[in-house]
């Protein structure tokens, strides 16, 4: 694979009778060069509405966000020189991946971001790597603990992409390249469906000994 960032993307499909995690594509790890990046598996939950719901939604949808122009501002710099322009960089480009396919942007969410943010931290705190945290929670559980949807709503879709890099392999556009060459990640990426998203990139890396590393989470939903 090269020098990648490491890379994480899960699908899980919540139904009307439970929740079901579809782990849709693998890429493996790279470690040459300067730096070091990762990516696992992507994911995506999804709960079903009922015909009467779905017709009253098509009435309360809200308008997509625009997409921005132009150059990200900060899509190359390493996220420990400003971590809020980082993430934003992030969202700017995963929005022009998405309006390059003719796809609505995401909009950034203060709920999808906490869940990131948490569980960007804990993995780099207790140094794994995983859509799944130690103690058995998963990305569906953290999203409903944010408060972004509740367990009882129907209708919504939610997903999950993570990565890490050391080094320039931590930038904004080499973790965005890298999940768009992985198919897991991009389908989440290009997701028509989804409305909104919270990255949140923590310093550190999610593994013992790696310097100069960034922890990326983005959570993706519609609700």
């Amino acid at each position: 694979m090269g020098n990648r960032p490491y890379l994480s993307t899960l699908i899980a499909a919540a139904l009307a009778f439970g929740l079901l995690a579809v782990p849709v594509g693998v890429a493996a790890p790279s470690t040459e060069g300067a730096g070091a990046a990762t990516t696992d598996v992507a994911h995506v939950a999804k709960k079903k509405k009922t015909k009467k719901t779905k017709k009253r939604r098509k009435t309360t949808r809200k308008s997509r966000a625009p997409v921005q122009r132009g150059p990200c501002a900060g899509a190359d710099t390493v996220p420990s020189v400003d971590v809020e322009t980082a993430e934003k960089a992030t969202v700017c480009l995963l929005n022009q991946e998405r309006a390059a396919k003719g796809l609505g942007a995401v909009s950034a969410n203060g709920d999808l971001s906490v869940a990131a943010d948490r569980h960007a931290q804990d993995m780099v705190s207790k140094k794994y790597f995983s859509h799944d945290a130690p103690g058995g929670s998963d990305f569906v559980d953290r999203i409903l603990r944010a408060g972004y949807v509740r367990p009882t709503s129907l209708g919504w879709l939610l997903g999950e992409n993570l990565a890490w890099g050391s080094g320039a392999l931590g930038t904004p556009r080499n973790i965005v390249e890298s999940w768009m060459d992985s198919p897991g990640h991009r389908a989440n990426v290009l997701k028509g469906e989804f409305e909104n998203i919270g990255v949140a990139i923590v310093l550190g890396a999610p593994a013992a000994g790696v310097q100069n590393a960034a922890t990326y989470a983005s959570e993706y939903g519609r609700r």
